[in-house]
């Protein structure tokens, strides 16, 4: 007899905890999403130093400081970017004459 109740306390803890945790995810989705406009730089700032790091860590490992390392791959991937935005900018307002030709009126 003790076993069915106890089953479906634990049951009932179970849905308890499942309701929590969907309660308490539906709130920070809310909260997130108000602070969507500020929490987006804090995410691409994350993605890049978690894809930067591997270079940062290679060149420690060639005994570089921790500081000019990470200087280092700043200031190559940020010349890298601007190269890449330059080069695109050139190629998209080459295009642009182009588009207004084709669009009619």
């Amino acid at each position: 007899m003790t076993l069915g109740i106890y089953k479906t306390e634990k049951m009932k803890n179970l849905q308890k905890f499942w309701v929590i945790v969907l309660l308490t995810g539906a709130i920070l989705m809310m909260i997130a999403y108000q602070l969507s406009e500020i929490l987006w730089p804090f995410v691409f700032a994350f993605i890049f130093a978690y894809l930067l790091y591997p270079f940062v860590k290679q060149l420690k490992k060639a005994g570089m400081g921790k500081s000019p390392a990470v200087w280092g791959v700043f200031l190559i991937f940020s010349l890298l970017f601007l190269t890449l935005g330059a080069f695109l900018f050139s190629m998209i307002r080459a295009e642009i004459p182009r588009v207004q030709e084709k669009i009619p009126g």
